[in-house]
C-alpha cells in the first residue's frame, strides 16, 4: 500500500464482480432442499486501497446490491493485517505490539501474553513458538496467527462490550495509543 491507482481500480472490478458471482451462486443453494446453511450470510468488501474517490464508490456499487448486514447488525470488518504480521512473528498483546523473534524472547518461557486464553498461549512459550518461526516450520506461523486472531477477536468483543456499556471513549483512551506501541514485556 499504497497501490497503484488503475491496480486499485481494477481490484474494485474484479471484487464487484466476484461478489455478484458469490450472491448468485448463494441464492442457488439456498434454493435446493436440504441446504447445510440456508442462514449464512454474505456481505461485501469494499476495495480502493488510499483512495477515497475508489473507497466510496466502490462502497455505493456495493450498497446498490441485496445485502442487509448493516440492517441486521454487522459491523465486522476483513483485513490480512492480523495474520500476515502474525507470519512474520509480529504477534498482539494488551501491553502492545511483541516481535517474537527478537532475541529477547529466545528462552521466554512464558505465553506471548499471560492474560490470554488462546490455544497458543495456553500451551506454549514464547520461546517455542520463536524457535518455530525461526525454523520455518508451519505450526509456528500457525500458532502466531491463533493468538493474532484470538486476540483480534476478543479485542472485538470487548469494544462492542464498551459500546453497549456506554464506556466506549474511556476504553478507548485507556488503549488506543498502547495497543500501537511496542510492548515493554
Amino acid at each position: 500500500n499504497p497501490a497503484k491507482y488503475s491496480y486499485a481500480k481494477e481490484a474494485c472490478g474484479r471484487t464487484y464482480r466476484w461478489l455478484e458471482r458469490c450472491i448468485a451462486e448463494l441464492s442457488r443453494l439456498n434454493s435446493l432442499p436440504g441446504t447445510v446453511n440456508p442462514r449464512q450470510m454474505l456481505f461485501g468488501i469494499n476495495q480502493g486501497s488510499t483512495y477515497e474517490d475508489l473507497r466510496v464508490e466502490h462502497m455505493q456499487q456495493i450498497a446498490e446490491l441485496p445485502l442487509e448486514a448493516v440492517h441486521l447488525g454487522v459491523d465486522f470488518f476483513d483485513c490480512v493485517m492480523p495474520s500476515r504480521n502474525a507470519r512474520h512473528g509480529n504477534v498482539f498483546t494488551w501491553h502492545g505490539k511483541m516481535n517474537i523473534m527478537n532475541e529477547k524472547y529466545a528462552r521466554d518461557p512464558r505465553p506471548i501474553d499471560e492474560g490470554c486464553g488462546c490455544p497458543a498461549c495456553r500451551h506454549h512459550s514464547r520461546s517455542y513458538i520463536r524457535h518455530l518461526i525461526k525454523a520455518k516450520e508451519a505450526v509456528g506461523m500457525m500458532l502466531a496467527v491463533t493468538h493474532n486472531l484470538y486476540f483480534y477477536n476478543e479485542l472485538m468483543q470487548k469494544i462492542r462490550d464498551a459500546l453497549d456499556g456506554g464506556y466506549f471513549e474511556s476504553f478507548y483512551q485507556k488503549y488506543h495509543i498502547l495497543l500501537a506501541e511496542r510492548s515493554q514485556d
